[in-house]
């Protein structure tokens, strides 16, 4: 039945090369919108103290105080002071335009003592902003506007922006704010580690097309998977700590698995299998490893959807797609393409030559027979070593 659906996916190549080019465009489409939808928050799905009061506090009052943000205006001089002045002014009158603004307090309109709104220097003071928001989720997607209205103020007074600090925060705020942050994170890790990883493959394939196939099949599993993750989050939530974890796993599994692939691909070839018979065998053999260690991973991750932490299950949910894609992709789309190359993985030749030294099998057979000889020196120096990293 395996022999079966080896030769029947080898000989269906071109309908699963293009089925997942199209899956990959749709991806790279949804994945940039994973940030807009991750939460911050947290929390458990039980119902606790904490989250009775702030379902109390919802229903009751109109204007839920985590639905406010704050604006500060740091002075070098006193706010009531030209040109502190107007930029305070002009701010304010900003605000009060604004229709998603429902009331804007200041030490100009409340003169409640337990409720400073202003320093003792007056150097520093703060206005409080109630957001005309339906539901709270959409409270976040005012951040921007309001941090575009204070954009506009210095740009309209003049103020220098260097001297006179205007920040929006608030949990809102703070929440885009740290989702802003992983993302950012997230595409540094991605951007350093390609370069490192490139290098890696290509000194363990000694050719730089065979070098390529598992970082195509590493990156198209974390970018299908932060898109399968922005249709999820529609349903369940989806914590910040996904974002990271899909990086860090999806390239790595992904790798993983397609050196398995391409190792043993290029050994039936050197077997004198022809390209289309040898991306058949390869299925037929390491794809089964393939799929058996992925799905032991995938049921590993799935344990964790048993508890009621939101990160926990998000961390959960996005092991298990990332996984669950990396082995797809690795066992259809990886084969198709062997299949349509053949040989070519090799190229160019002559980078393969001048990596002849490292692929050679005297070196590692004397590394190998040195490590027999004196097991126990190897013991001490591995045991050593492993003692200092850690």
């Amino acid at each position: 039945m395996a022999s079966i659906f080896s030769r029947t996916l080898i000989r269906w190549r071109w309908a699963i090369i293009t089925t997942w080019a199209v899956i990959g465009y749709v991806a790279a489409q949804r994945a940039p919108h994973v940030i807009e939808v991750l939460d911050v928050r947290g929390g458990t799905r039980i119902q606790t103290e904490a989250s009775r009061a702030e379902q109390t506090l919802r229903e009751r009052f109109d204007r839920p105080l985590n639905d406010l943000f704050a604006v500060t205006l740091e002075s070098p001089i006193p706010v009531d002071s030209e040109p502190a002045r107007l930029l305070l002014d002009s701010l304010l009158a900003s605000f009060e335009r604004q229709r998603f603004i429902h009331s804007v307090v200041s030490f100009r309109n409340t003169t409640d003592s337990t409720f400073s709104m202003i320093s003792g220097d007056r150097h520093l003071t703060a206005i409080a902003l109630a957001m005309n928001a339906p539901v709270g989720d959409s409270v976040g997607k005012l951040v921007m506007p309001v941090r575009s209205l204070v954009t506009e103020a210095f740009r309209t007074t003049g103020v220098d922006s260097t001297r006179y600090k205007v920040s929006v925060t608030g949990r809102s705020p703070l929440d885009l704010d740290i989702k802003t942050v992983t993302a950012a994170d997230s595409r540094r890790s991605e951007l350093r580690l390609l370069p490192l990883t490139a290098g890696i493959l290509l000194l363990a394939f000694g050719a730089l097309v065979a070098a390529v196939l598992p970082l195509i099949v590493g990156f198209l599993a974390i970018w299908i998977t932060l898109a399968i993750v922005v249709v999820l989050s529609a349903y369940t939530p989806m914590s910040h700590f996904v974002l990271n974890m899909t990086t860090m796993l999806g390239l790595g599994v992904g790798i993983d698995y397609s050196l398995l692939i391409v190792t043993r691909f290029r050994e039936e070839l050197n077997r004198g299998l022809r390209r289309q018979e040898a991306a058949a065998r390869t299925l037929h053999t390491a794809g089964a490893a393939v799929l058996t260690s992925g799905m032991t991973v995938v049921v590993g991750f799935a344990a964790l959807l048993l508890t009621p932490l939101v990160e926990t299950q998000s961390v959960g949910i996005g092991g298990l797609v990332v996984v669950a894609v990396a082995v797809a992709l690795s066992t259809t789309l990886l084969p198709a393409l062997l299949a349509v190359l053949g040989r070519q993985i090799d190229r160019p030749r002559w980078l393969a030559r001048r990596l002849t030294w490292y692929h050679a099998p005297t070196a590692w057979e004397r590394w190998a027979r040195s490590l027999a000889r004196h097991p126990r020196r190897a013991l001490v120096i591995g045991g050593v070593l492993i003692a200092t990293l850690t």
